[in-house]
């Protein structure tokens, strides 16, 4: 079901499940569509291509503790830089070299650290195997898998 408008879409999202949708999700929407058009055509990529968030990554290899502080503050910042240098030893130069190409309006600080512990992680994940959210995954409609993966 395909919608015009963020109003319309919102508002169908608050009809269903009682919460608006956010401009985050609207904008990325169309992506979304791509990698679910993408999985239904091509059932190798399946196996490979999963999906994660980076809290949950964060949270994980945070020894299954949630981050202190929200990402968008500079102690958020802090914080998830501190874990990712733990676990990658270039992370700050990785931030310092994205940070000089690219303006904040173009790229947020946490987007380049939600980057950054995905990466880390899917690279564990492929070494010491996957955890998945909820535990048994179960399949949409389309026989894709509905799970958060992590390490």
């Amino acid at each position: 079901m395909g919608f015009d408008t963020y109003e319309s879409a919102s508002s169908q999202n608050y009809a269903q499940s009682g919460r608006r949708l956010s401009k985050q999700t609207w904008a990325i929407l169309g992506k979304i569509r791509e990698v679910d058009d993408f999985l239904g055509n091509t059932t190798d990529a399946r196996q490979t291509l999963r999906e994660s968030h980076p809290e949950v990554m964060f949270a994980a290899l945070n020894g299954g503790r949630p981050m202190t502080h929200t990402k968008k503050t500079a102690d958020g910042f802090k914080e998830r830089l501190a874990l990712l240098s733990d676990l990658f030893d270039d992370s700050e130069s990785v931030v310092s070299k994205v940070r000089a190409r690219y303006l904040k309006r173009e790229v947020a600080d946490d987007d380049i650290l939600d980057a950054l512990i995905l990466a880390t992680g899917a690279e564990r994940c492929v070494r010491l195997g996957i955890r998945t959210l909820p535990t048994e995954s179960e399949m949409d409609t389309h026989g894709l898998r509905m799970e958060m993966v992590y390490v």
